[in-house]
């Protein structure tokens, strides 16, 4: 079936001028353009609009693609009231833009345009795509934003099993979501809900030419890159990691964050740790690659909860595709059954001294393997490739166009 002249809605509450937005949306939607048309509606944060150079030049890489790209300016605060708005505005647009572009599908990334998009679909009847990211009502249970008691959470968690009773498809990032949400909800089809992982963008992260082999007597550099204050991090999992490294041999500590490096700083002088052997620095977009270069390991902690089984972190397939392995913990979506499966890095249980002693020692003995990096990369191609990815959304597409 020709499917070239079918047009795609797709609503995200993420801005697209966001690294996130641009590298788990348009990476996708832009191998997708030959056989489908494409709007986007994106809700962009006032600061990044304030960038006209960098929304001009977004604008014409959509349209280089075929892609229309309009967009909402996101809104804050007060916190409730303003994603209420924002809820009326989506409703307004998604019904303006589907009904004048004639959509055959509605994609929603997320929760948020899920629900107007599905308050939509009582009217019009466009079927929809539920691609919820996450589990974001048991993240922000788990984040303290939200009381599992609490009439909204009731109200939420309603929402959740109606988006995925009546969408024509949904897409969970984790296989972990997946099984928990088909115990929760008798009534749901499995075979309606896809795993599509974050996927990394191979233009931007990339190994290391240069022969790096491992020599136990030269220093190891233990890297995070991302926010330590957003509180999924455990930091004491970090620096009592760094701590045990240390004790077997020399060790140096490098975190890039866009934390304010004041807040930082004083985190890491709370624990009493030496400073001369961490780097604190932010980094641009561009030049994380080279940051990750400089790490021996990568380190992708998460706080383990219910609401993190959705959850995948997109700088773990960063870290495989520069060829550096990681460590990561359980009860993280499929952080751990990955790391595991591929052999690319060490899987810690729990914060116990002991656990993370033998992380370090099993980190130590994994790096000796010649063929460590070769399976990163062939981890990263196998399970986080867009072009694999694009393929599982265009089959979902094609059913639901076909049907």
């Amino acid at each position: 079936m020709n499917t070239s002249n079918k047009h795609v809605l797709y609503v995200s509450y993420t801005g697209l001028l966001e690294p996130l937005g641009r590298s788990q949306i348009l990476a996708y939607l832009s191998r997708l353009s030959d056989d489908y048309t494409f709007t986007i509606l994106s809700f962009e944060k006032p600061e990044s609009l304030d960038d006209v150079l960098s929304v001009q030049k977004l604008k014409e890489e959509c349209a280089s693609f075929g892609i229309e790209w309009v967009y909402k300016t996101y809104h804050s605060k007060p916190r409730l009231m303003a994603t209420a708005w924002d809820l009326l505005v989506l409703i307004f647009s998604i019904v303006s833009l589907s009904t004048s572009r004639k959509s055959a599908v509605i994609h929603c990334r997320s929760y948020v345009p899920a629900m107007a998009t599905w308050m939509v679909n009582r009217v019009t009847r466009t079927p929809f795509i539920f691609d919820m990211r996450a589990l974001w009502v048991d993240e922000m249970v788990t984040a303290s934003r939200l009381k599992e008691s609490g009439w909204l959470f009731k109200v939420l968690k309603r929402f959740e099993r109606k988006l995925l009773h009546d969408a024509e498809g949904s897409v969970s990032l984790t296989e972990k979501a997946v099984n928990y949400l088909v115990s929760s909800y008798a009534e749901i089809d499995p075979s309606r809900i896809h795993v599509i992982p974050t996927c990394v963008n191979l233009d931007l992260f990339f190994p290391n030419r240069q022969d790096n082999c491992y020599d136990s007597k030269t220093p190891v550099t233990i890297g995070s890159v991302g926010s330590l204050s957003s509180g999924w991090f455990p930091v004491d999992w970090l620096f009592d990691l760094y701590l045990a490294s240390q004790a077997v041999q020399k060790t140096n500590l490098t975190v890039i964050t866009k934390d304010r490096l004041d807040a930082i700083d004083s985190i890491v002088g709370s624990y009493g740790l030496d400073l001369s052997g961490i780097t604190l620095r932010s980094s641009e977009p561009k030049s994380v690659v080279y940051e990750i270069h400089e790490m021996t390991y990568g380190v992708v902690f998460n706080k383990p909860s219910l609401g993190r089984l959705g959850s995948f972190p997109t700088r773990m397939a960063e870290f495989l595709a520069c060829g550096v392995p990681v460590i990561g913990n359980a009860g993280v979506g499929d952080v751990a059954d990955i790391i595991r499966k591929y052999r690319v890095g060490v899987v810690v249980e729990n914060n116990s001294l002991d656990s993370l002693s033998d992380a370090v020692k099993e980190m130590a003995e994994l790096l000796k393997d010649p063929d460590l990096e070769a399976r990163c990369l062939y981890a990263v191609n196998d399970y986080f490739c867009a072009d694999i990815g694009a393929q599982k959304y265009r089959k979902i597409y094609r059913k639901i166009v076909d049907e």
